[in-house]
């Protein structure tokens, strides 16, 4: 391998993936990037085994090679080279790395004992990554990260006609948001869960950008891929596996009724969701009840004080008064970007929900702190 690359280019590309190199004893292969020349381009890859992700990228090929480097050592090599054409030539395992007045040699591995990242052959549908990201971005925090209930440790995804919708929960609180497919129409439904590690690299890659999404679903995997016919922006694969087991049927939490609604406004809510955070005590619990001016939050700390507010807002239907998480409550209205939202209350014992006003795409339901 003897190549040429810009600086920016390689840094951006070990940026997108070094994430996903994990450090392990039994296979310490899997700490690496893998480097693979492609006529023109420079392919970078990392892999943890549960999820895969290539990257390639334009650079000046003058001999072809392969090479497994420490993702990390590299990465802080590259970081620290000034922002000119980089050289990388490959001597048996190692790598060479010249920049300017700098002349590096890492050691790597034999690139044969990098795993293989499966390539998926049945493309189910083409997206568009904003329309992807707009629904992972508003629920995957939700997520919860158990190992006892694996099930929920992901975010739940249905591809249908014309939308997809997305659904995330920890048992405590759940986030449900529905994309339109404006311009296509899938032939099929899908339903699968994909892991929340998952979910994070694909916002990680695509929060920046406008690109089209190539989806590839197998029994047990689910691969996403670009592909620009000029081959002038870098392309992705990323191929990860999918949760196993069924998705709790949470439509049966969400309430068909509600005791109480409220329309606030989102900013004057959740500021005054923080000032109560901080008396919130080891619980994390605020109050919130209906008044005539609108919706009183409250808190206390045994050894600290405690806080009162009041929010207006337009109530209808009875009275309500109910404790909550405030994290939960400041996480889904953080989620929300409308300048009102509808807040609808069940009591001390119902499920609560949070909606953007005018908006039926996304609802965020909160379960109280029930009074022991």
């Amino acid at each position: 391998m003897k190549l040429k690359i810009l600086k920016q280019n390689l840094k951006q590309g070990l940026d997108k993936i070094k994430k996903v190199a994990s450090k392990s004893s039994s296979l310490p292969v899997l700490d690496s990037v893998l480097l693979t020349t492609k006529k023109n381009h420079l392919e970078l890859a990392a892999t943890d085994l549960e999820l895969g992700i290539k990257y390639e990228v334009l650079a000046k090929i003058k001999d072809q090679g392969k090479v497994a480097i420490p993702a990390k050592a590299f990465s802080n090599l590259i970081n620290s080279l000034p922002e000119e054409e980089i050289q990388l030539k490959q001597k048996k395992q190692d790598l060479k790395i010249k920049c300017g007045n700098y002349e590096s040699q890492l050691k790597g591995l034999d690139p044969k004992e990098f795993p293989i990242i499966p390539e998926l052959e049945d493309e189910f549908a083409e997206i568009k990554s904003s329309v992807l990201m707009e629904g992972l971005s508003q629920v995957e925090d939700i997520a919860s990260p158990s190992k006892v209930r694996p099930e929920i440790s992901g975010v739940y995804i249905c591809f249908n006609k014309k939308e997809i919708k997305m659904v995330a929960t920890d048992s405590f609180r759940l986030g449900e948001k529905t994309v339109s497919l404006s311009d296509t129409t899938l032939d099929s439904t899908r339903c699968l869960i994909l892991p929340s590690k998952t979910a994070r690299e694909l916002m990680n890659i695509f929060k920046d950008q406008q690109r089209e999404l190539k989806v590839f679903i197998s029994e047990n995997q689910i691969m996403f891929k670009t592909e620009s016919p000029e081959k002038t922006q870098p392309e992705f694969q990323i191929t990860s596996k999918l949760v196993e087991g069924d998705y709790p049927d949470y439509e049966k939490i969400i309430p068909d009724d509600h005791q109480t609604r409220l329309k606030l406004p989102r900013e004057k809510f959740l500021n005054q969701i923080k000032a109560a955070s901080l008396f919130g005590g080891k619980v994390n619990e605020v109050k919130c009840k209906t008044s005539d001016k609108g919706l009183e939050i409250s808190s206390e700390d045994p050894n600290l004080g405690k806080n009162k507010s009041v929010v207006s807002a337009e109530v209808e239907g009875e009275d309500s008064e109910a404790s909550f998480n405030w994290r939960f409550v400041r996480d889904g209205l953080s989620n929300i970007n409308t300048d009102q939202v509808i807040f609808e209350m069940n009591g001390g014992e119902g499920a609560a929900t949070l909606r953007p006003d005018g908006d039926e795409s996304y609802l965020y339901v909160i379960m109280p702190i029930k009074s022991t």
